[in-house]
């Protein structure tokens, strides 16, 4: 009898041979995108919390939210590196079967709980930061607490739900013979529920998703901002459409899954590829409408010492015989003398920019004028003004 790694896990289709040894993969591709996005998630998470801590001064909650976010997000990624190999990837007829070992079964189920913990606190660091900015509108707080406990009630269910249908799974490795294995896997009662329980996540991730990246694009549009500024604003928000997109694929496969129950190992690897995807473009566009101002300032900076080596490499150095008074050489490094400045005006926070007599209601604006928060340096309000 040939040994466990000889046996396929699923028979081929006709007319294929399976591969146990070297077979064509996902899992490459799941790599090289979570390093990737990772590493873009995380510069974004880091200028977000420089310009909170040292530009603005005022952290809130919605980052708290979102560095509990980017911190879930790593360890799904972890996980995820350590399931994807032989058991997720390859065709499932290029699975052996010794790779369905307990470990592996039990880390496949705990990347469903954690996917649903990533989306809990990236959708709750979006709303929270919705309210920070929106807060004079007291129907839209109201809406975003609201959507705050949907959200979590929805997720808390799927997990618990998950947890008591797939608490337990016993693998190839558990001191089974194969016809005990193959006896436990028919009588499994995490496989039917695990496929509908994530369709469910599927379609409540989807529709979360809608509402958390569409749901300021009105409130963008009621201000009093060029058309040109609306649109670029709401293109901040709206780059969750990336998000949105692999959710909806996601849910494709799902479903096409669910109908011929074929390829668990393939469609599962593409699913999830779309989740790292989903998830960190999510955290980076919870971070993109606070950090732009470190990414502003970094490319003035950049742009200011270009600017000063070509203007220093193209000015000659005063001939000897010139008529011009002499300058000492040590003093040509000193910086010159600036001329006092007038000072630029301090306004208050993002969220008074936005609710001060940007809207036609006059009941919003008069909400918006007793908003207090602490001054923020002018420029932070650069990108919704003048760009």
């Amino acid at each position: 009898m040939p040994g466990l790694d000889q046996i396929p896990t699923q028979q081929p289709p006709p007319g294929i041979t399976p591969n146990l040894k070297d077979p064509v993969s996902v899992a490459p591709a799941v790599r090289i995108t979570m390093g990737v996005l990772l590493g873009l998630m995380l510069v974004n998470v880091a200028a977000r919390f420089y310009t909170r801590a040292f530009i603005i001064r005022s952290i809130g909650p919605d980052d708290y939210f979102c560095i509990v976010a980017a911190a879930s997000v790593i360890s799904f990624c972890g996980l995820s590196l350590s399931v994807l190999g032989p058991g997720l990837g390859p065709h499932q007829w290029d699975v052996p079967l010794s790779a369905m070992t307990t470990s592996f079964m039990n880390e496949s189920t705990a990347l469903c709980l954690i996917y649903a913990v990533c989306a809990i606190f990236i959708k709750t660091s979006l709303l929270v930061l919705y309210r920070r900015i929106f807060q004079p509108f007291r129907k839209t707080t109201i809406v975003i607490w609201c959507s705050i406990g949907f959200i979590f009630i929805t997720y808390t269910a799927l997990i618990v739900t998950s947890a008591v249908f797939c608490a337990s799974r016993k693998g190839i490795d558990s001191d089974l013979t194969l016809a005990e294995f193959y006896a436990l896997q028919s009588m499994d009662k995490c496989n039917k529920p695990m496929v509908d329980l994530s369709i469910a996540q599927g379609i409540i991730s989807l529709a979360t998703d809608l509402f958390v990246f569409f749901f300021p694009i009105p409130l963008i549009w009621r201000l009093n901002l060029p058309t040109a500024r609306k649109f670029s604003v709401s293109a901040v928000f709206l780059a969750g459409l990336i998000a949105i997109g692999c959710c909806a694929a996601s849910n494709y496969t799902r479903l096409r899954q669910r109908e011929t129950g074929d390829d668990y190992s393939w469609s599962t690897a593409l699913n999830l590829l779309l989740a790292v995807v989903e998830l960190n473009i999510g955290i980076i566009c919870a971070c993109l409408p606070v950090g732009f101002l470190s990414f502003k300032r970094a490319a003035m900076s950049g742009w200011d010492f270009i600017r000063s080596l070509s203007s220093s490499s193209r000015s000659p150095e005063p001939s000897e015989h010139s008529s011009e008074a002499k300058v000492p050489r040590e003093a040509l490094g000193r910086p010159r003398a600036e001329l006092p400045r007038i000072p630029r005006a301090i306004m208050t926070g993002l969220r008074s920019f936005i609710g001060a007599g940007s809207v036609t209601d006059s009941k919003a604006s008069k909400a918006s004028t007793q908003v207090t928060v602490n001054s923020i340096p002018h420029d932070y309000h650069q990108f919704i003004r003048n760009g």
